[in-house]
């Protein structure tokens, strides 16, 4: 028969460890997430490169250089997603909520790119 000491040190650890899989599994679900957005973000990126291509003039060149600034700020995106295993427990809410309002402000201007180009405008929509 254990002792008291080895049962406390069981339901410590017990308990310990499914609070750690929690955290763990929903940083992986996360991760996931992260990597079907931006599949689909990548798309639409992709395919905003085509249309532009496809203009002449100034509204190119204006295009182009939003374009550019959004590739840009994806890239950076996608390197500080890179680092989600390094993200520690008691970070992993701002650094989720940071990831997610960043992601969804790229989402908004890629958007708004598109129906710039839809509408052969640039500057404010």
């Amino acid at each position: 028969m254990r002792d008291e000491g080895d049962r406390r040190g069981v339901g410590t650890d017990v308990k310990g460890d499914t609070a750690t899989d929690n955290w763990e599994m929903e940083r992986k679900a996360f991760d996931a997430t992260l990597t079907s957005r931006f599949k689909v973000l990548d798309a639409r990126v992709d395919g905003l490169d085509e249309q532009i291509d496809a203009l002449t003039g100034d509204t190119k060149k204006d295009l182009e250089t939003s374009y550019d600034a959004i590739k840009d700020r994806r890239d950076k995106l996608k390197d500080r997603v890179k680092d989600i295993r390094d993200v520690k427990k008691d970070q992993w809410s701002t650094w989720r909520m940071e990831v997610n309002r960043t992601f969804e402000t790229l989402e908004a201007d890629v958007t708004k790119l598109e129906q710039q180009i839809k509408s052969g405008k640039t500057g404010p929509s």
